[in-house]
């Protein structure tokens, strides 16, 4: 090998775009083996030689403070080449990223628009516990555009950047799906006044359901973090003041906290001179955990000739119905028998007809206070599998094929202990339990539940889950935590009628 003098190291340094005052004189210093694996590397391809990735490995992992800066100019120059091979610079990427210190962020924030090694400088400056990188992060979401916004947005939201709510707010009113969701996921991570503050806006200002939607998604994954009392006084703010769209969707989320207080506002709500606030006060009350809402909300239908409205309180009074117990429940029998009596209409009477014959799952929650959600009849290829992770299923079995089910959190997986996840069921169901196949024992709260031969897959595949089933009536299904030897991922629960 042609062993490089002093002379040519620093010329490669000028040529490659590096400072010579900042790292020429160490990397002049370098054992030769070294600089001359340096000479090889904008050549490497996959498949040929290793030995110089060999060499510069080890100098990274031996190397002192002063032989890292000289590494850190050479590692530089190759990714500034425009010679370099694609595998040669992704690479050199990795190991500056092992020696990185703040003088590398401004590379690495240039190589975030470079598609060769964009995404290991992205993953490289948000493991770097340096304040620079949050500005980078930040200026590069602002200017970035399609899939590279996404990782973007992932990674502020990763970091917690709290300067970043403004354009992620942004984000929640793109046509691209995939970059809302990941706006969502990344506001309720860095969770905290300011986003909880710009939710509310968005939700006060909403001009459609879709946009209102959206923000009280976001709402809804911020919310789980902060004070019950300062999210039920926004979102009654939001219902006083903002447009019947925010409105509707602010009273939707304080039904699913409920209280005497908040009872009245949905009440009042009934009478409201906004047609569109009353469906929504409505609607709204279908999710009420009693039946106490309903017979003033029968009465408000009796006094109603607005169809949508009385259709939207007779189907809530059937949701708590079904909520309440079977067919045979005196309360749930007086029910059906006065929301008969209102329905005028053939489609008012086909939803009362109606309450027994679809599973409601209801009041779905986690002891650890974080967001799960119910999936009706969804369970399929493609589906998503967790709130907080990208996996979805890629084979799902027949006997299971379309059931309900709920997305869990991944980040809950090492809770241990019962009554992690509850919810009710308006009807007998089979529930599933799919356990990670790599766990050598089950918590406790599993053990004597049916252990089944049928299994699902995802794109998580180091998981291949088992399925366990069991039995529950009608009303409350509580479940332990996921906590067991081995078991890397969070359980999926599926709810099939009997």
């Amino acid at each position: 090998f042609v062993r490089l003098s002093r002379v040519v190291v620093i010329a490669l340094c000028l040529f490659w775009g590096v400072s010579v005052a900042a790292g020429a004189e160490e990397a002049a210093g370098l054992p030769s083996e070294v600089r001359e694996a340096f000479a090889r590397l904008p050549d490497y391809r996959d498949g040929g030689d290793r030995s110089a990735l060999v060499t510069i490995r080890r100098a990274v992992q031996r190397g002192t403070p002063e032989v890292r800066r000289g590494l850190a100019s050479l590692l530089a120059g190759v990714l500034r080449s425009r010679e370099a091979t694609a595998e040669g610079r992704r690479f050199a990427c990795l190991m500056l990223l092992r020696i990185a210190g703040p003088d590398s962020l401004p590379l690495l924030g240039e190589l975030l628009r470079d598609e060769q090694v964009g995404d290991l400088a992205l993953a490289g400056i948000v493991s770097l516990a340096y304040p620079e990188a949050e500005a980078i992060l930040l200026d590069a979401l602002r200017q970035a555009t399609g899939d590279r916004r996404v990782a973007l947005v992932r990674a502020v939201g990763e970091r917690r950047v709290t300067a970043s709510v403004p354009v992620l707010v942004e984000c929640l009113g793109s046509g691209d799906a995939p970059l809302r969701e990941a706006a969502v996921g990344a506001l309720g991570r860095i969770g905290g006044e300011a986003s909880l503050g710009a939710l509310a806006g968005m939700l006060t200002r909403a001009e459609d359901p879709g946009a209102a939607g959206l923000a009280a998604k976001a709402f809804t994954t911020v919310a789980g973090s902060a004070e019950a009392g300062r999210v039920r006084r926004i979102l009654l703010r939001v219902q006083a003041e903002g447009t019947p769209p925010g409105r509707c969707a602010a009273l939707r989320l304080l039904a699913e906290t409920p209280d005497p207080e908040i009872l009245r506002t949905l009440l009042d709500a009934l009478g409201d001179p906004v047609a569109e606030v009353r469906r929504g006060a409505a609607e709204a009350l279908g999710e009420w955990p009693d039946t106490a809402p309903a017979a003033p909300l029968l009465d408000a239908c009796r006094g109603s000739d607005d169809e949508g409205f009385r259709q939207h309180a007779i189907a809530s009074c059937m949701r708590m119905a079904a909520a309440a117990g079977g067919p045979e429940t005196p309360t749930v029998r007086d029910l059906v028998a006065a929301a008969s009596g209102v329905a005028r209409t053939d489609a008012e009477k086909a939803l009362v007809q109606a309450v027994f014959k679809s599973l409601r799952v209801l009041e779905a929650t986690l002891s650890t206070g974080k967001s799960c959600e119910v999936v009706d009849a969804g369970l399929k290829p493609g589906a998503p599998v967790y709130m907080d992770r990208p996996y979805t299923f890629v084979k799902v079995p027949e006997e299971i094929l379309g059931a309900t089910y709920v997305k869990m959190v991944m980040e809950d997986r090492n809770v241990a202990g019962d009554g992690y996840f509850r919810c009710r069921v308006s009807k007998p169901v089979t529930g599933y339990v799919a356990f990670d196949g790599r766990a050598t024992d089950l918590p406790a709260w599993l053990r004597d539940w049916e252990r089944t031969d049928l299994r699902l897959e995802s794109t998580d595949a180091a998981c291949r889950p088992g399925l366990f089933r069991r039995a529950f009536p009608a009303g409350e299904v509580s479940l332990g935590g996921n906590r067991a030897p081995g078991a890397g991922s969070q359980y999926t629960v599926i709810l099939q009628p009997r």
